[in-house]
């Protein structure tokens, strides 16, 4: 990529870099159909609206997107597509950094098409968390996952937690201390509560409150993304109180956002959910998505992965998260000028840009887990 660095670091003596966000805009993960040359963290996306079936349109469309990129001074760019089998292995085959593929074949088994996400950045980055990850996701997972074991936490007022599946006025101050660390402002969390959008069919959020302290400690968010006939849902945004680590409450919190997400679409006969997640290796998110029912394609129960990380979204954010920050040398190596410059010009601590492992809920699993009894069972748990 130093082609990509050259072109960056021009734009940036030429004072011609574009890299203002709207500071009050309320975050978004998945993101919406089309390009977005704004997106946080100085990121491009491409959420491309047809399905491509073919190797060299989608040659074309990369290609032109990533130039388009450069051009508009955004440090990565994320290319995301229903692509074809056909055209799936070709990107594989050609060495392009291809680092998302779900098989939508674990959804429907009509299909052989992927979701795919081609993507890079202008410093290369390592994944050194994949040593301890993959030997988790390899083997066999070492605890029961059940009804029971998802919502203990909170199971019919038995504990001090209950989930609610709407933030009120005066939980904004608990919401912004739970996403500070997403990037989150107090007004954007403000927005967000205010506006209600979580009470539409296509946005969705799942908290545990301490009904002692009337405070929320864990909460997750889903957005739905309508793409080339797939309905894309990320659940994103999880978060857990300092203090209230280790009782299963983000697990909990999860789990309910699941059961509305599929009330609202695999049971309301518009067809099963892309329900999918990017999920921290730095704080180990993937651990509870694993204890949800989530995959990890191609990387769950595979061997010999040992130096081939797998379904990772490279430096993809900042998340603050009180872990060690990351040593890259193919960053600290740069002009402190240059470094200067970019950390300002993305408003992000790089050091604490992340890696992620993307994972997926198979049909299999919602058919053992998430019946339509046991989702309206547990839609009977909020308060």
């Amino acid at each position: 990529m130093k082609r990509a660095y050259d072109f960056f670091h021009m734009q940036i003596e030429n004072g011609s870099t574009s890299l203002q966000v709207a500071e009050h805009a309320i975050p978004t993960s998945v993101g919406v159909g089309g390009k977005d040359f704004e997106r946080s963290y100085g990121r491009a996306y491409f959420n491309v609206e047809n399905r491509i079936d073919d190797p060299a349109v989608f040659q074309r469309e990369y290609e032109t997107f990533a130039q388009e990129s450069l051009e508009h001074g955004r440090r990565r760019h994320v290319f995301r597509a229903r692509m074809s089998e056909e055209v799936t292995e070709s990107a594989i085959g050609a060495g392009l950094p291809v680092e998302m593929a779900l098989p939508l074949s674990l959804i429907d088994s009509s299909t052989r098409d992927h979701v795919v996400i081609v993507a890079d950045d202008i410093i290369s980055a390592s994944v050194p968390e994949w040593e301890k990850i993959y030997p988790f996701w390899k083997n066999p997972f070492g605890k029961e996952i059940s009804y029971d074991t998802m919502t203990r936490a909170v199971d019919h007022g038995a504990t001090q937690f209950s989930l609610v599946n709407h933030p009120e006025e005066r939980d904004i101050e608990a919401l912004t201390k739970l996403w500070w660390a997403f990037g989150w402002s107090r007004d954007q969390v403000a927005g967000y509560v205010k506006q209600g959008i979580y009470r539409t069919h296509t946005a969705w959020f799942s908290g545990v409150r301490d009904r002692t302290t009337d405070t929320l400690v864990a909460v997750s968010i889903g957005e739905q993304l309508q793409l080339s006939g797939v309905d894309i849902v990320e659940s994103t945004e999880w978060a857990t109180a300092a203090g209230y680590e280790g009782r299963g409450l983000c697990q909990a919190s999860a789990t309910g956002l699941i059961a509305q997400i599929l009330h609202d679409t695999e049971y309301a006969g518009k067809g099963t959910p892309l329900l999918m997640g990017e999920f921290n290796m730095a704080s180990r998110a993937d651990v509870v998505a694993r204890a949800v029912g989530m995959t990890v394609p191609y990387v769950e129960g595979v061997h010999n992965l040992e130096s081939t990380p797998r379904q990772v979204l490279r430096q993809n954010v900042s998340v603050l998260d009180h872990r060690a920050p990351n040593i890259r040398p193919s960053f600290m190596s740069l002009d402190q000028t240059v470094r200067e410059q970019f950390r300002e010009a993305y408003r992000m601590p790089y050091q604490y840009l992340r890696n992620f492992l993307v994972g997926m809920l198979p049909k299999s699993r919602i058919d053992s887990l998430y019946t339509k009894n046991a989702v309206e069972t547990l839609l009977s748990l909020y308060q």
